[in-house]
């Protein structure tokens, strides 16, 4: 198990809240931050004419909030963006705006609730990361209950509720703030190259959600900052116990989806292949191997109902008799 100095309470990181629409999320994520001794609040601008008076009312929650922290003492600053900065540039430049007014900090969005350990974490795992130039973040990932370790490196550190610093995460922001994406200027070989090593299932997710930013290159931040990050070949260092809640839009966390594309939950081999070498077996191999077969096996009869449908109508009386007596065998058809 890694150790660690413990975190001086004294010093804690900053927090960064980043904000846009949702009025309701906000609430209740500065509710679980009232504790926070240094807080940032952003928040992006409305479409034009859309969403115009629900960013108004969260504008106006941020500030009341703000107003009261401030009468209370505690460190607060508000930056609310003039115009609609978009999905990209918009956290974008909030998380550029902490670490150029703070040397470390934490990176909360809207809808995550954070657990009572998570700044004694987080600030211990900042401190582990001192040293290490190949590690860019401390990043939330899923909870792993028999992990040996209390801490895990990864190539695929998730950016939900994470934390850097202003060294390492500064010339990935500069980066990932370029009009073009990473991915663009890459040849098929070259993509391939990027994400070699990665679980199979997260590269079809990676592949899919990075060739969306071709299509949309003001998409999502998170994809932006990690082609960079798998280029530089950096790390993030992960804590094996869960310590977040991702309440999703709609608040129920239904819409969240893993890192393979999926809202199903993980098997644990699944999740130290989260850039890690692959595990030579055991139960959770097997029972892997077996959803494998299902799937695939859904697929090849989907195809099969598509073939059937597109095949010409003498056609289809060759392939009915042949179903059937496969079925009688007691086969699969």
């Amino acid at each position: 198990e890694r150790k660690g100095p413990e975190p001086d309470l004294k010093t804690m990181s900053a927090f960064l809240l980043i904000n846009y629409t949702r009025p309701d999320k906000t609430a209740e994520t500065l509710d679980n931050l009232r504790w926070v001794k240094d807080l940032l609040l952003f928040c992006d601008g409305p479409k034009a004419g859309k969403d115009s008076k629900k960013n108004t009312e969260t504008r106006n929650l941020l500030s009341d909030f703000a107003a009261l922290r401030k009468a209370g003492g505690y460190k607060t600053q508000t930056l609310f963006a003039e115009q609609n900065l978009g999905p990209k540039l918009g956290p974008l430049t909030a998380i550029q705006w902490l670490f150029r007014e703070r040397e470390t900090g934490h990176i909360v969005e809207d809808d995550i609730l954070l657990a009572p350990g998570f700044e004694a974490a987080h600030e211990q795992g900042l401190s582990l990361i001192a040293g290490r130039p190949d590690i860019f973040a401390v990043a939330e990932g899923h909870p792993l209950p028999d992990c040996p370790t209390k801490w895990l490196e990864t190539r695929m550190a998730r950016l939900v509720a994470w934390s850097s610093t202003r060294e390492k995460i500064g010339p990935l922001l500069e980066k990932a703030s370029q009009e073009k994406p990473l991915w663009s200027g890459k040849t098929t070989a070259q993509r391939a190259r990027l994400l070699n090593g990665l679980h199979p299932k997260t590269k079809v997710f990676l592949w899919k959600e990075f060739w969306r930013l071709d299509v949309r290159p003001q998409w999502s931040w998170h994809y932006h900052l990690m082609q960079h990050q798998l280029e530089a070949g950096l790390l993030g260092l992960t804590p094996t116990a869960r310590l977040h809640e991702n309440t999703g839009v709609d608040g129920s966390g239904a819409n969240c989806i893993n890192l393979f594309g999926e809202t199903e939950g993980f098997t644990q081999k699944e999740l130290y292949q989260w850039g890690e070498k692959p595990d030579a077996g055991g139960k959770d191999a097997q029972s892997e191997r077996k959803m494998e077969t299902e799937r695939y096996g859904r697929i090849h009869q989907a195809l099969g109902r598509i073939l059937y449908k597109m095949t010409p109508v003498p056609w289809k009386n060759i392939w009915k008799p042949a179903k059937t007596r496969c079925q009688k065998r007691g086969g699969t058809p």
